[in-house]
């Protein structure tokens, strides 16, 4: 009886420390936030640009995915992203999918969140893509504009269309839309804009 007693509170004991496990990172022009809520679930939140600005090092944010993602467990990434350097933000993608995926296997589900009233644009697109489970509220913000170099002034052709098809953006849909493509200034969209593109597997209604 008594080890039973004894084995009961140790795992309830376990489980609180890993409930109350939490993480921050905050830069200059962005911010993660990072629970494990319980031993099979993860959530990571990424607010702001993913840009790296004069004194910080994105081997900084490449480390905190690194050593605070577990692998193997079910992860939820709410993002509410102004975009940011692509080649950053494909560093960041690979990272989370390799926690939870191989080239052969899958161990656990990725699920990325746009939340009622957020915003996702330009390089925050590609990493919304890394869900297997793709979801917003029926009211949010997206934003597409060409690809660019020399600090966002020189635009580069066909790039924008080349890595949203890579991720897995419906060509049909990039093509029918070409349009936002043709310029640096970003075009917005909402939720429903969307419909067709396989960037969303689920839409939340919004409450009446």
């Amino acid at each position: 009886m008594w080890s039973n007693v004894i084995l009961t509170f140790f795992l309830l004991s376990v489980s609180a420390l890993v409930k109350a496990e939490n993480a921050r990172l905050k830069q200059d022009r962005y911010e993660l936030t990072y629970s494990l809520a319980d031993s099979s679930h993860q959530v990571l939140k990424i607010k702001g640009s993913l840009l790296v600005s004069s004194g910080e090092n994105e081997q900084t944010l490449l480390s905190f995915l690194n050593k605070k993602l577990k692998p193997r467990i079910n992860t939820h990434v709410i993002l509410h992203m102004f975009g940011g350097d692509l080649a950053l933000v494909n560093k960041a993608y690979k990272i989370i999918k390799s926690k939870c995926h191989s080239e052969r296997y899958s161990f656990c589900n990725i699920k990325t969140e746009v939340e009622m009233f957020r915003h996702c644009a330009s390089a925050c697109i590609p990493l919304f893509m890394v869900g297997d489970t793709r979801i917003a509220a029926e009211r949010t913000n997206w934003g597409f504009h060409q690809a660019a170099t020399l600090g966002g002034y020189l635009k580069i052709p066909f790039m924008a269309e080349y890595v949203l098809k890579s991720k897995g953006v419906n060509p049909n849909w990039i093509k029918k839309n070409k349009k936002m493509f043709s310029t640096l200034k970003m075009t917005w969209i909402q939720t429903e804009g969307l419909r067709g593109s396989n960037i969303l597997t689920h839409i939340i209604a919004h409450p009446n």
